[in-house]
């Protein structure tokens, strides 16, 4: 398959400003089961959510997460996971990190899974997978799906500064865990302080299991 072929297949990949390589993005409100419900909630973290603001609202972008977001629920499987696989790998040759949803999030267990194949698939390629989708972390965790070991899936806490159950989620099911702080003391991520990753990887790397970004 040809990446112009994956990019009619399954969309064009997203490439925000802050972040090293490319990354996948849908449509917040339209694909964030858990966060449409909390950016009604203030004091949550998607009440402040920046995939409903800024450059996130421009007409082009969000036509791209739409069609993103219809392929992914009505392309078969197999299809959808090889054309990701294939886009991801030609944007990641020079760059191997890739995130998952920089906006939106997991809609289902079928997504999760096809997510999962093309990580498997790209085994040289690190993942972040950042997520509020709690149940779905615990369906999978009882029944032990496998997780690639080059995939960090982080547990994303919905409300500011108030994560520590997420954390205790988090270590329970082996994965790690993010929160969101408006003190700036409390912040251990670089691109929230620094208007970029710069060299940091640590959201990608199992090895930090708690990582707190400012609000934004």
């Amino acid at each position: 398959m040809k990446v112009w072929e994956a990019q009619l297949i399954a969309g064009t990949l997203s490439d925000p400003s802050k972040m090293p390589g490319k990354a996948f993005g849908l449509p917040a409100l339209k694909a964030c089961p858990t966060g449409s419900k909390l950016a009604k909630i203030d004091g949550s973290v998607c009440s402040i959510c920046y995939g409903c603001n800024g450059c996130y609202q421009f007409p082009s972008t969000i036509d791209a997460q739409d069609y993103r977001l219809a392929m992914l629920r009505t392309r078969p499987a197999e299809v959808w996971v090889e054309a990701m696989t294939t886009m991801i790998k030609s944007a990641c040759r020079n760059m191997p990190y890739f995130r998952w949803h920089d906006s939106g999030d997991l809609i289902s267990a079928s997504h999760l899974a096809k997510v999962l194949a093309v990580c498997k698939n790209l085994p040289k390629i690190h993942f972040w997978l950042p997520t509020k989708e709690v149940k779905l972390m615990m369906q999978i965790h009882e029944q032990n799906w496998l997780i690639p070991k080059n995939v960090c899936i982080r547990l994303s806490a919905p409300m500011i500064d108030k994560d520590n159950i997420t954390t205790v989620i988090a270590k329970g099911m082996g994965i790690q865990s993010s929160g969101v702080t408006k003190d700036p003391k409390k912040v251990t991520c670089r691109a929230t302080k620094e208007n970029g990753c710069g060299k940091c990887r640590k959201c990608w790397n199992k090895k930090y299991q708690h990582i707190i970004y400012k609000e934004h």
